[in-house]
């Protein structure tokens, strides 16, 4: 019979996503490459240099952090699949994962600060900005085509 920090940890592993690092507020893959937003960010070939150098620096360590969140989330599972829980192995390996989750987070949020540093305080407002106006478009995209089909 499961106890109630086991059932927390079932929760928390399939049921409730984990905590979204800053991050993921920055545009997805190699937005500077993109003309309209180099352009309007006024980028120089050095800074969009420095951050192709700080996305392959970060990428290679995520690559490598997410499979080990893949690997210990299969061992928490293994153990939970067991047929005898052994409740202190599970806690261990939950402790495990949930580490493993936090170095995969900071590296996204170094990249996030290495993002800043290089495009300066102004510029970097600007970025949110123009992520912000993409992300209300795409919403707004979304909702209109959601009428679109319902009146059909």
């Amino acid at each position: 019979m499961l106890n109630k920090a086991m059932i927390g940890i079932l929760m928390m592993l399939f049921i409730l996503p984990p905590a979204l690092a800053l991050s993921q507020d920055m545009p997805h893959g190699k937005w500077w490459h993109i003309p309209r937003v180099a352009k309007e960010l006024n980028l120089t070939d050095a800074e969009i240099e420095q951050l192709d150098e700080a996305f392959y620096k970060s990428r290679l360590n995520l690559i490598q952090l997410k499979s080990n969140v893949k690997r210990e989330q299969f061992e928490l599972e293994t153990l939970i699949e067991e047929k005898t829980l052994n409740q202190d192995a599970a806690l261990k390996q939950y402790k495990r994962l949930e580490k493993e989750r936090t170095k995969l987070g900071t590296e996204r949020f170094r990249f996030f600060v290495n993002i800043r540093k290089i495009v300066g305080y102004k510029r970097f407002q600007e970025l949110m900005a123009l992520k912000k106006l993409r992300h209300q478009k795409r919403r707004q995209h979304h909702q209109n085509r959601g009428h679109s089909v319902q009146k059909e």
